[in-house]
């Protein structure tokens, strides 16, 4: 007989029976309790060993001895709980009855699925009368079948995003502002590229983003027009400056110059 893991204790009962017990006595009753549970409901009717189990000194013991062992029966040599008893018979019987059930159970569902099987391979080999039989399969549909069920022989393409962390460099950057983005419209085309895939997995990142600024550029050159001519003329401007200035530059350092030195 094998006892559970747990002990049931019915406090009601248990403080009824035990009102006279002291604060030591109530310990050491409850330790042969849990001790006869774990040992299938008896212990060895053994003073030294009993005072063991109690946690209780050789005095303590002989001086509550015959109060304790008023709760337990002694017979051939062996000590046990009338109650504790009881409660293992009980958990015992239900054990028996659960493993009996799922024994029954587990054969009764075996015979069932046993017939039903044999009834679905009676039925599939018998053909039905009056029901012409299939015919088989051709020969294109099995080879279609069976190149489902080859691997795709082209891997599929990989791709990828811009490295966590890779900024671009100065050098980028300059790129862009060379074709006439500002610095606000490089950051705006970063985040675009940012979100873009490579469809080359070994693609370098800033030679990519220079295309990218490129491009932008040239967009935005076609949608304003305008902002194009503007940036040529201003060029222009300042090339007529430049050589304006330069014509004069050289006319005063003619005037400083000696005659003689001419």
């Amino acid at each position: 007989m094998s006892a559970p893991p747990y002990m049931k204790l019915y406090v009601g009962d248990y403080l009824a029976d035990t009102g006279h017990l002291t604060a030591t006595e109530h310990g050491a009753y409850l330790l042969l309790l849990m001790t006869m549970w774990r040992s299938r409901g008896s212990l060895a009717n053994d003073d030294r060993a009993l005072c063991r189990i109690a946690k209780m000194t050789v005095g303590q013991w002989a001086k509550s001895r015959d109060t304790l062992m008023a709760f337990f029966e002694v017979d051939e040599g062996r000590v046990t709980q009338r109650r504790l008893t009881t409660e293992l018979q009980s958990y015992q019987t239900k054990l028996s009855k659960l493993s009996d059930s799922g024994r029954s159970g587990g054969y009764a569902k075996a015979l069932k699925d046993k017939g039903s099987d044999v009834a679905n391979a009676m039925a599939n080999a018998t053909p039905k009368s009056g029901q012409p039989e299939p015919e088989p399969e051709p020969e294109k549909n099995r080879s279609l079948a069976n190149a489902r069920d080859l691997p795709d022989p082209k891997p599929k393409r990989r791709w990828r995003r811009v490295p966590d962390g890779w900024c671009p460099s100065a050098a980028d950057r300059s790129v862009g502002m060379g074709e006439g983005l500002n610095a606000e419209q490089i950051d705006r085309e970063l985040v675009k590229f940012r979100e873009w895939e490579f469809k080359d997995p070994k693609t370098d990142p800033s030679l990519a983003f220079r295309r990218w600024l490129r491009t932008a550029a040239e967009q935005t050159n076609d949608r304003h027009p305008t902002v194009s001519h503007k940036l040529q003329a201003n060029r222009d401007n300042l090339a007529r400056a430049f050589a304006g200035a330069q014509v004069v530059a050289d006319a005063r350092r003619r005037e400083q110059l000696d005659p003689a030195d001419c």
